[in-house]
């Protein structure tokens, strides 16, 4: 098989896990130095067939121990989807997800369409309003560890997000994160502590995604990477607290229980 039939076949891998709710492949084991190219060009190529709309785009690796993890030398990007987003209010299925964690993010709204690159200085100028974020992710893999081109490949672990209410931008580094579960604070951070700053997180994405060919267009969202500690999905019941900002409430169960 040629090499773009193989880079083929691994998008149908991942296409068909997703459908199927399986263990998301890991072509690094099958494929001889697979790299960071191909990867995007297997996510990139999946999202087109999904025939979605694309809402917005998420950093992943935003934090300088995750990038070693991974031996990265960047954050990588994700496409953020329309099915993807989860309205408060309505409870999330654990046994939808095959390793699901919780991650508490700072997001943008973009307020008109942008064709440059920009950099933080820019980007302040081309966001219409910050809002609070959890992203539920799936990092359920068939081969543990995995690696850095099977992250990127399937989305980067992406699979629901919830937006809480909007705020005018205004100093986004100094926003204090508290999620607590049933009452009990399992973590504490700055939002200030995802790559140089959420600014910058920012204008990354917005880069990396013109780079690849997408259209960054006004209403999408900019969800620039997990700030605090990463938590299992266990069942309960979950506020975020964002300093200045509306609590976004969301509701884990098992589906034992109802």
């Amino acid at each position: 098989m040629s090499r773009q039939g193989q880079l083929q076949e691994w998008v149908n891998e991942v296409i068909r896990a997703g459908k199927a709710n399986a263990l998301m492949p890991c072509y690094s084991q099958v494929l001889e130095s697979a790299s960071l190219t191909e990867a995007y060009w297997v996510l990139d190529e999946t999202v087109r067939r999904s025939g979605q709309a694309i809402v917005g785009f998420k950093g992943a690796l935003t934090q300088a121990a995750a990038q070693k993890s991974f031996e990265a030398s960047e954050p990588a990007c994700g496409v953020l989807l329309e099915s993807m987003f989860q309205p408060q209010g309505v409870p999330v299925n654990r046994a939808c997800f095959n390793r699901g964690a919780i991650e508490t993010e700072l997001g943008f709204i973009v307020g008109e369409h942008v064709q440059h690159r920009v950099d933080e200085f820019d980007i302040v100028s081309l966001i219409s309003e910050m809002v609070p974020m959890i992203e539920l992710v799936d990092v359920g893999f068939a081969h543990q560890p995995m690696g850095l081109v099977d992250l990127v490949a399937n989305n980067v672990a992406a699979r629901l997000f919830l937006v809480g209410q909007g705020a005018p931008v205004s100093n986004p580094d100094d926003i204090r994160i508290e999620l607590f579960r049933e009452g009990t604070l399992l973590h504490s951070a700055s939002a200030g502590e995802v790559q140089e700053g959420q600014l910058q997180a920012a204008a990354w994405l917005v880069n990396q995604a013109l780079s690849r060919g997408y259209s960054i267009d006004k209403g999408q969202v900019l969800m620039t990477g997990s700030a605090g500690k990463i938590q299992p999905l266990q069942s309960g019941h979950y506020e975020a607290l964002y300093s200045g900002m509306q609590t976004v409430h969301f509701e884990i169960f098992d589906d034992v229980e109802r």
